[in-house]
């Protein structure tokens, strides 16, 4: 298994529009409904009580937490979408998404939550200004039979998310990434590069599930129950292998991912790919030579 360690990059160009809401401004008097936009967050806000000078972020509504909040956050602006850590929320644009950033030292490239034909990555050498890597993903799954072609489960079951692995070791590098979906609205949940670390082979029998967040609401005046559709968060369940001596090297590197945001690279497919967080993992040195390593994965949604 391999761990992606998301790093800074600076984003350059994209073709998606930024916020059509003006930026907020401290001395604006703003009334009921009115929606702003802060490039420090990239966060997009609608006013709930009018007030002046009141910082969005400083006075989020929360029916639980603040409910005296003066702004409503509408969300990241779909320009950023991408980049803002949530799966669940995507930055679309009709046929394709462009976009090109500053990527220093990154090793390699993960796309989550998408809904497109291809997507192509391109690497420049930003001293030569010369393409060094062009790769392209086609998301399109295998037709198995006419049934299939015919109902079109082809189409309904495209891959969502790839890993691309760098083939060169230049380090001052730019990166162009489209994302095509013909006509169709073309969409990418997540974006992140960075480092690449290895944590020892993954040994077969690993277990995939999913933790389900639907719930069950009750009628408080009818006492009739019903199920609640929520989101899911995958998880993986695996045994690392590794050499003994290799064991505590690995074992930092996993301390070294709590708490954050990674891609785990489980191997054998791209079904076994995961962005989330390592909920635990426990290392056992059975003998001089082979340590074994369990750990236990939960996506984010």
């Amino acid at each position: 298994m391999k761990i992606l360690f998301p790093q800074a990059f600076t984003l350059t160009s994209s073709n998606i529009s930024n916020s059509s809401f003006s930026d907020w401004n401290t001395s604006t008097a703003y009334a009921i409904g009115a929606q702003v936009y802060l490039p420090d967050n990239y966060g997009e806000y609608k006013c709930l009580v009018a007030n002046t000078g009141v910082d969005p972020r400083t006075s989020i509504y929360d029916a639980t937490k603040n409910p005296n909040g003066k702004w409503l956050f509408l969300g990241t602006t779909n320009k950023y979408k991408m980049f803002d850590k949530y799966l669940t929320s995507q930055s679309v644009r009709n046929g394709n998404i462009t976009v090109e950033m500053l990527a220093y030292e990154s090793q390699a490239i993960y796309l989550g939550n998408l809904d497109a034909q291809s997507v192509t990555i391109q690497v420049i050498d930003n001293n030569t200004l010369q393409v060094i890597e062009t790769f392209t993903k086609n998301l399109i799954r295998d037709v198995t039979d006419a049934f299939d072609y015919g109902y079109g489960g082809w189409i309904e079951n495209r891959k969502t998310q790839f890993v691309y692995e760098r083939t060169t070791a230049t380090r001052d590098i730019s990166l162009i990434i489209e994302i095509n979906n013909g006509s169709s609205d073309a969409k990418c949940g997540i974006f992140c590069c960075g480092k690449v670390k290895e944590v020892g082979l993954t040994k077969w029998g690993v277990s995939v599930g999913a933790l389900d967040y639907s719930t069950v609401v009750t009628d408080t005046s009818t006492g009739d129950t019903s199920l609640l559709e929520g989101n899911y968060a995958p998880t993986l369940d695996l045994d690392l292998f590794t050499q003994t001596k290799n064991a505590m090297a690995l074992n930092k590197i996993l301390n070294d991912a709590r708490g954050k945001g990674v891609v785990f690279i489980a191997g054998y497919s791209d079904d076994l790919l995961v962005y989330g967080y390592k909920q635990k993992h426990s290392t056992v040195m059975s003998g001089q030579v082979e340590t074994i390593i369990t750990v236990n994965i939960i996506g984010l949604t």
